[in-house]
């Protein structure tokens, strides 16, 4: 070997000291993800109320008599505010499905990771004996 070149790290013992970090970091995201939940939800509910048709609107709309403004009021605005409110809600309550399978996607592998951990320091200690 020559001063520049360096010895080989042991592999087993750094990867069994990163794969406690990358656990709790995978526990971490899980947890974060979770919490996401009902930041998501609390959103949602802000567009529940724009998500419908304001009838009124539609009402006084028609109530004019005014072919232009009928048009105007009830395709270009209300109905399509509506149509696009109602678009955000669904796709809020899929983005709330997606984020919480993702959680429990994250807890699995912490537990796969977990007891993969504990199978390898079990391992060294089988082999002193």
């Amino acid at each position: 070997m020559t001063p520049t070149t360096h010895a080989p790290a042991p592999k087993k013992k750094s990867i069994s000291a990163r794969l406690p970090l990358v656990l709790i970091t995978n526990l971490c995201v899980a947890v974060f993800l979770l919490l996401a939940v009902p930041l998501i939800y609390k959103g949602q509910q802000g567009f529940v109320l724009h998500a419908a048709a304001n009838n009124d609107y539609i009402e006084a709309a028609i109530g004019s008599g005014e072919a232009d403004f009928m048009h105007n009021a009830l395709r270009t605005t209300e109905i399509a505010r509506a149509m696009a409110h109602d678009d955000h809600v669904s796709t809020m309550a899929i983005m709330q499905l997606i984020v919480a399978f993702l959680a429990f996607l994250f807890f699995c592998n912490s537990l796969y990771l977990f007891r993969l951990h504990r199978r390898s320091q079990q391992t060294p200690l089988l082999s002193r004996n």
